[in-house]
């Protein structure tokens, strides 16, 4: 029985990995993941011996919590990205470590494969490609999973904010400019929990697939969420503009393992299932 102990600073991806896989079947210990604070490494030796883990993975380079992280939550995710690669190998563990597109800086960048070469341009994308290279280096069965634009089941997505205008009679008007096709977490932690029970090593990229254009983005949400409303595209911006305005999207030369679904099959997913919690909460 592969026994994987899930990690990753309390955060969203963490809850949704450990949920999955206790729907499949695995023993984890949700209560022990979720309190170990990764920056004792101790506590993490302890947690990974206690609970016979022979695959750590390591959410805590994941993009799924919004805004800047301070300089102490930066130094806090290298140490502990550090501690439980080193207690995995001393136990001779697998380590997987996800991470993010941050790593490939924040303009006119494009479609990026694992073997191109990062250039952050943040103090986010510093930290979490130094975390990368320190798991690479403390356990030598790692994988790095580089995945963008995560949201999930349990936790604020990036589109209430623009459902609520729909849902107020506010016309839409959202610009043609590419960006990263949203990521849904539950695709993200199935393909974790096929490296679980296959190892893939390396980096390796995973996004959902396709093209998508903030119009895009916006006309399909309103659309499966069946707000009455028009969304409408903004001009284009000049050709320039555009060029310098690229993000780094996440595409992959490596198929030993499959693809993610298209965001829009990730956008229904979550519809349905926010349509669903929102009935359940009407009948309380």
């Amino acid at each position: 029985m592969i026994t994987p102990f899930v990690a990753g600073r309390r955060g969203p991806l963490q809850l949704e990995v450990l949920r999955a896989l206790v729907r499949e079947g695995f023993e984890v210990d949700v209560e022990r993941a979720t309190a170990l604070d990764p920056v004792d490494a101790d506590a993490c030796r302890r947690a990974l011996l206690e609970a016979r883990a022979d695959v750590v993975v390591d959410c805590s380079g994941a993009d799924d919590r919004p805004g800047p992280d301070t300089v102490d939550e930066l130094d806090r995710l290298l140490i502990g990205s550090e501690n439980l690669a080193l207690a995995a190998a001393e136990l001779d563990a697998y380590s997987v470590f996800v991470s993010s597109a941050h790593v490939f800086g924040e303009r006119n960048v494009g479609a990026r494969v694992e073997s191109d070469l990062p250039a952050p341009t943040t103090a986010l994308g510093a930290a979490v490609l130094s975390a990368e290279r320190t798991v690479g280096v403390v356990n030598e069965q790692h994988a790095i999973v580089r995945t963008t634009a995560l949201y999930g089941r349990y936790w604020p997505t990036p589109f209430e904010a623009l459902l609520a205008r729909a849902a107020a009679g506010e016309q839409i008007v959202a610009d043609q400019k590419t960006v990263c096709p949203p990521t849904y977490a539950p695709h993200l932690a199935a393909l974790l929990i096929a490296m679980i029970r296959n190892p893939s090593y390396g980096i390796l990229h995973r996004a959902a697939t396709g093209e998508c254009s903030e119009f895009d983005l916006a006309r399909t949400l309103v659309a499966l969420t069946g707000v009455d409303t028009r969304v409408d595209p903004a001009p284009p911006a000049p050709e320039a503009d555009r060029a310098l305005r690229q993000p780094a999207c996440l595409t992959s030369r490596r198929k030993e393992l499959p693809s993610l679904p298209h965001w829009r099959i990730g956008l229904r997913v979550w519809a349905l299932e926010r349509d669903i919690a929102s009935h359940e909460a009407g009948n309380r």
